[in-house]
């Protein structure tokens, strides 16, 4: 199940990054986003708020990278985007990243972004491209294996995040986000990090969803798929299930295991199948 494999990832990242108090100088992504699972498709809307976060070049240009074949184009006055020639490797980013930050497994193209005298903040990206590294087995020697992916849009499920490459990155920072992912057809749904500020349906029909996370983390998540939502409150925390079938005992049986009391996060989302699988996703 592609979401099996998905939820846990989030999980563990989210979950580490969730620090109170935590400040820091971040990039702001306001992102507006449509997914096109039957064509493994996504197109992006980013309004990008550097924030004195990233250090520009000699020549005044910010570095950064995307997910090979999104073709972006600067849509605000007095910014200017041109491709990077060569391969994309950790030197790219200056002193912004670390060895780390580049990716062997998936495709990396590279971009200079460069302010004109007089630019201001936000600069509009759009961009869009197919996103489609189907799931590996690992951990094939013990008995129970899992798959992975880095980033996959697909009819059955999607999983987006840091290793997809789908947001501008420029480095090693950390950021802030607000997602808005428009135009899913019902029972498909979308989660993220965060605080989900937005879900209704439009005038035709379809969905959409807009999740805020204020505390700076590393990547932007989107998971999404054909769900059925359960919700309740445990305390402070909001509680979402999200279960391939309809199934109230299983999503109840999986709220129930929060502790009482909420903690410090807001938001707690769980998902499942009828095997009885189940992920938390916290509020960053």
């Amino acid at each position: 199940m592609i979401l099996k494999r998905v939820c846990v990832l989030a999980t563990v990242t989210v979950w580490a990054l969730a620090v109170e108090g935590f400040s820091a100088e971040a990039i702001h992504h306001d992102l507006k986003v449509r997914i096109n699972p039957a064509e493994n498709a996504v197109e992006v809307v980013d309004d990008l708020s550097l924030n004195g976060a990233v250090v520009a070049d000699d020549n005044g240009a910010y570095h950064f990278v995307l997910h090979a074949g999104m073709a972006p184009q600067v849509t605000t006055p007095g910014w200017r985007l041109e491709p990077a020639g060569g391969p994309v490797e950790a030197d790219f980013f200056g002193i912004n990243a670390t060895t780390e930050t580049v990716s062997e497994n998936v495709p990396l193209e590279g971009f200079l972004l460069f302010p004109e005298e007089g630019a201001e903040e936000p600069v509009a990206i759009a961009y869009g491209g197919r996103i489609e590294h189907p799931l590996a087995t690992q951990g094939e020697e013990y008995q129970r294996s899992f798959s992975e992916t880095p980033g996959l849009i697909d009819e059955r499920g999607v999983f987006l995040a840091g290793t997809s490459f789908w947001v501008p990155t420029f480095g090693d920072g950390l950021m802030t986000f607000e997602l808005e992912v428009e135009d899913l057809a019902p029972p498909w749904d979308v989660v993220s990090q965060g605080r989900r500020t937005r879900h209704e349906a439009t005038d035709d029909g379809l969905r959409v969803t807009t999740w805020q996370l204020d505390h700076p983390t590393e990547e932007v998540y989107v998971v999404a798929g054909p769900w059925h939502e359960y919700a309740r409150r445990a305390g402070r925390v909001e509680v979402f299930a999200f279960l391939r079938e309809d199934d109230p005992a299983q999503a109840g049986a999986g709220s129930s295991a929060v502790p009482r009391g909420g903690g410090k996060f807001g938001t707690l989302a769980l998902f499942g199948t009828t095997k009885g699988f189940r992920s938390a996703l916290p509020e960053g």
